[in-house]
């Protein structure tokens, strides 16, 4: 579900130069936001679920970070007014659940941005970010490898990347503390300055050709969400397939041996009466034996 704004929110927001130069806003004119899909949504369904089957376990988490998700949308209604489309909670390629939190198409790009609600003392280090002291590197790798899949995608259905629009990975801090650096490829920034890092980087994407790209973009995320879902199903078909398989084969060997019994008792009953007398003889002398070995 999906809306366009059309008048600049009431926020502070960075100043006009800051995002982009006079210039260039007089010769696009005023472009407001797109904004598609519902921040923090599939963090908010995830919370919501395990909350309803008693599982307390990670319902905080998720809430808090549906809860940043939707701060850092409210931050990203900034860029109103420059041709920026803004998609929320959009479908992360190749994975059948897991979901990206915001991605930004404009005239500088395309971001792929991770929002962040972590308690307690953060820091930024060479490595990634620091939680209470504790590398928490795989934020880090969390993000490169959004930025990657979406890179891939837009390649197989635009062939963009190759012509000079890049993906940018982003990690957007909400609380206090101050960030805006590179950190080995990912942009490590606080919300406050999410808005002027996007609308400062340079133009590489002509404003007229963003809504093109953005809507395609959102198109083949779905998309390929929908052949992912195919993908799993089939293995879990192929799976049982096997199992079912497996346990017929197993029902059939049982079968042949109960059937190979009757056969027997009924062609050669004279053979197996001998059988079973030879073993009540056997067992008769093991016991005599055993008896008179006692006393």
């Amino acid at each position: 579900m999906g809306h366009s704004s059309n008048n600049t929110p009431d926020v502070p927001s960075p100043s006009r130069r800051a995002l982009h130069s006079d210039r260039i806003v007089a010769e696009q004119g005023r472009q407001p936001l797109v904004s598609r899909g519902i921040p923090g949504a599939g963090a908010d369904a995830v919370a919501q679920r395990r909350s309803s089957q008693g599982r307390s376990s990670g319902v905080d988490s998720y809430a808090r970070g549906a809860e940043g998700e939707r701060e850092v949308a409210h931050v990203l209604n900034w860029l109103d007014g420059h041709g920026f489309w803004v998609l929320h909670d959009q479908p992360w390629p190749g994975r059948p659940k897991a979901n990206i939190d915001h991605l930004v198409v404009g005239p500088t790009g395309v971001f792929v941005v991770d929002a962040k609600n972590w308690s307690g003392v953060l820091s930024v280090t060479s490595k990634g970010v620091r939680q209470n002291g504790t590398l928490r590197r795989s934020a880090h790798l969390g993000a490169l490898e959004q930025a990657e899949a979406i890179r891939s995608l837009m390649l197989r259905t635009t062939g963009l990347p190759q012509h000079g629009v890049s993906v940018f990975p982003v990690l957007a801090f909400t609380g206090e503390a101050v960030f805006n650096s590179d950190v080995e490829g990912v942009r490590v920034v606080s919300v406050d300055q999410l808005a002027e890092f996007i609308g400062s980087s340079p133009s590489v994407l002509p404003t007229h050709d963003v809504a093109g790209l953005a809507s395609s973009l959102e198109a083949a995320l779905h998309l390929d969400r929908a052949e992912v879902a195919q993908q799993v199903q089939a293995r879990r078909a192929s799976k049982r397939g096997k199992q079912a398989k497996k346990t017929t084969g197993s029902g059939a060997v049982k079968l042949a041996f109960a059937l190979g019994i009757i056969a027997a008792l009924w062609l050669f009953p004279d053979a197996i009466s001998d059988f079973f007398h030879m073993v009540g003889d056997f067992m008769s002398r093991l016991v005599t034996d055993s008896v008179s070995n006692s006393t």
